[in-house]
């Protein structure tokens, strides 16, 4: 297991240090290949991080941005990722970035697995940073404690019920085959969870864990 833990002095200090570390990894990748891609998170973290982000002097026609994961909501709605992403990416994406978003027109998602499955297999791995937010129950992208998800059959994207809506999903699988995950927390509850993932258990009940408790890739958490 190779993580490291920064914690941070403040809100402003945090968001520094994760577009420097987002920043610093895409460039040590496009030093070994033409194309990348970036995972991001929706919600509270992406509104904080990408806008700053976005503003980078980066060559963004090389970047490809993908959503960790998405409700099967239209991309209009105001609780779709990849809208919320290209609304504060916006800069990026006008410099070439390109947003390849995982809902499509089907109205099942998990009829759709396969479908989503044959866009992912064509982008370029490893994934060049993996970026991920937190809940305080410790899931990550749409992976949920005790959650029934369902899988492509190669095992990239998944798909699960939620009270709000259902939803899509980078599984595991893919998210580790990436070379550095940059997961940011923030606040006091929070940190205990991540302290709790730290120690062995059940990555069911903890989905972080599996972040954390790996030997596929570097791990680097951001608290404050």
């Amino acid at each position: 297991m190779s993580v490291k833990i920064h914690n941070l002095g403040s809100e402003k200090g945090r968001q520094s240090a994760i577009v420097a570390a987002i920043s610093t990894s895409l460039v040590r990748e496009f030093k070994k290949r033409e194309k990348v891609v970036l995972v991001v998170p929706g919600g509270r973290t992406a509104k904080l991080i990408l806008p700053v982000l976005s503003q980078l002097d980066l060559p963004w026609n090389r970047i490809t941005v993908l959503p960790a994961d998405e409700r099967w909501v239209p991309k209009d709605h105001d609780d779709s990722n990849e809208g919320l992403i290209a609304a504060t990416m916006s800069s990026a994406i006008k410099k070439g970035a390109r947003l390849l978003g995982i809902k499509t027109d089907g109205a099942d998602p998990f009829k759709e697995l396969e479908t989503i499955e044959a866009k992912l297999t064509a982008i370029e791995l490893p994934l060049a940073v993996v970026f991920l937010g937190m809940g305080e129950d410790g899931h990550v992208a749409s992976i949920f404690p005790f959650d029934s998800r369902q899988e492509s059959p190669k095992g990239m994207v998944c798909a699960t019920l939620r009270p709000d809506h259902p939803r899509v999903s980078l599984t595991p699988r893919l998210l580790l085959n990436s070379t550095r995950i940059v997961l940011a927390v923030s606040g006091k509850a929070k940190y205990d969870v991540i302290a709790e993932a730290l120690q062995p258990g059940d990555a069911d009940a903890l989905p972080v864990r599996f972040v954390l408790h790996q030997d596929q890739t570097t791990v680097d958490v951001f608290t404050c």
